[in-house]
């Protein structure tokens, strides 16, 4: 229980840092109306799991603990719902790589043209595999290991040539950036910070900003093939299809699609100001120091050894952890 009990007080230090950073991503994001780069959310991730510590202090202390009965029972709480979580996400998993793994291979002509033809386009050397599916989205990226790709079978044979380029560019973009293996981090940092509620706010904030990374990526890929109206063009005509499901499916595209669909199509269409994008990657570069400064300060007030340590020193002669000459 002692081990145990350490990494919960890590681990609240650690959400009560990164929530900071996380408030001021989002109101640089949804309130001033920046487009930060996806390393800024990567590096608000990394703050929820990496302690960033003063050099003087030690993180789990070498001296045994005496916490309140109350902590205790929160880290019991904590302990099970990171148990739980984890549980879902390993059931979630192997059901997803059954379900690719069972899924028919594509086996169409054109189909697999255009992707091998996306494929040099966004300079990946292996064309992956492409499937046919049935999924809540009319196309995706699957598999870190085994990378796929798998599409609605309707959806795919409604699209054009180049609205199937538009397509494959942006899934083999999320291949090629490993933001697969970046949302697989970032739950497992979700599940370990599950009761602050900031990171599920950044999570949800880091998968907007991988579509975007992905928008921004795959348009200069194509640049030259794959004009930005036609690549806009080809999100509202997803939608579309998205939204109009067959009868009987009950699937329909729900309205969180839509928002996402609307910031990224204003990400794709807006006109390019050099001082709007100069502030977007300095802003995030600065707060992120500052935190990380913070961090180091706060650490002292945190860990061991404790600031009650000092006051001993001052209050009496007996030795103490820390040096009172």
């Amino acid at each position: 229980m002692a081990v145990l009990s350490n990494i919960f007080y890590a681990i609240l230090f650690l959400s009560m840092a990164s929530g900071v950073f996380t408030i001021a991503l989002l109101f640089l994001t949804h309130v001033l109306g920046l487009n930060p780069p996806l390393w800024a959310s990567v590096g608000g991730m990394l703050l929820y799991c990496v302690p960033v510590l003063a050099p003087d202090v030690v993180l789990f202390s070498p001296e045994p603990q005496m916490w309140y009965r109350g902590f205790y029972v929160a880290c019991g709480v904590w302990a099970l719902g990171v148990g739980a979580l984890l549980l879902r996400h390993i059931v979630r998993s192997l059901l997803a790589w059954r379900a690719v793994n069972s899924y028919p291979l594509c086996g169409d002509q054109r189909l697999e043209d255009i992707c091998a033809r996306s494929t040099r386009l966004v300079g990946i050397k292996r064309v992956p595999r492409l499937c046919f599916g049935t999924l809540a989205e009319p196309a995706c990226a699957a598999g870190i290991l085994r990378p796929a790709i798998i599409l609605d079978r309707r959806i795919a044979g409604a699209l054009s040539d180049g609205e199937l380029l538009a397509v494959f560019c942006h899934e083999l973009t999320h291949l090629k950036r490993r933001h697969l293996l970046l949302e697989r981090a970032f739950d497992l940092v979700c599940v370990l910070n599950w009761m602050n509620p900031l990171v599920w706010l950044a999570r949800r904030d880091f998968a907007l900003g991988r579509e975007t990374d992905c928008d921004r990526r795959a348009l200069a890929a194509a640049e030259g093939v794959l004009p930005e109206t036609a690549y806009a063009r080809t999100m509202l005509r997803l939608l579309e299809l998205s939204a109009l499901p067959p009868a009987g499916t009950g699937r329909s595209i729900g309205a969180t699609s839509f928002l996402t669909a609307k910031r990224r199509l204003r990400a794709i269409t807006a006109k390019r100001s050099v001082v709007k994008s100069l502030l977007s990657a300095a802003l995030p570069a600065v707060l992120l120091s500052l935190l990380l400064l913070l961090s180091m300060l706060l650490s002292r007030q945190w860990f061991y050894p404790y600031p009650a340590y000092d006051m001993g020193c001052l209050l009496y002669t007996s030795p103490s952890p820390r040096d009172c000459s």
